[in-house]
Formats: structure tokens, C-alpha cells, sequence
């Protein structure tokens, strides 16, 4: 996450910390512990990855 300066300068400009660091080392704790325990992972994201508008929902066929 260093490799990415200007976003870190942002973070801290508006933030005071490198947020996006801190939350992209929290939803890799999150996913190891899913690994670890077997309960599958949660995003945080919102909407899903691949739902939204612009993505409009598709009807699957069984």
C-alpha cells in the first residue's frame, strides 16, 4: 500500500491517517478469518461487487 503516495497524502489530508490502508488490512483480516473459521466472508461494499446500477440484476435460468 506505500506504492501509492498521492493517495496516502490524500487519506491523511482529509482523514489524518492512511484510511485506505487501514481498511484494505481490515477486509484482509476479515477474509483470513473466514478462511481460519469457515464462515464465509462479508464484503463491506455497497452495493456488491457486480449489483448496482449499473450492473441491473440478471434473471438466472435453473
Amino acid at each position: 500500500m506505500d506504492a501509492f503516495p498521492i493517495l496516502r497524502r490524500k487519506d491523511e489530508a482529509v482523514f489524518g491517517e492512511y484510511r485506505t490502508k487501514l481498511l484494505v488490512l481490515e477486509a484482509y483480516d476479515a477474509i483470513q478469518l473466514a478462511i481460519d473459521t469457515g464462515i464465509p466472508f462479508q464484503s463491506k461494499i455497497n452495493p456488491p461487487p457486480g449489483q448496482g446500477a449499473r450492473h441491473p440484476a440478471k434473471e438466472l435460468f435453473a
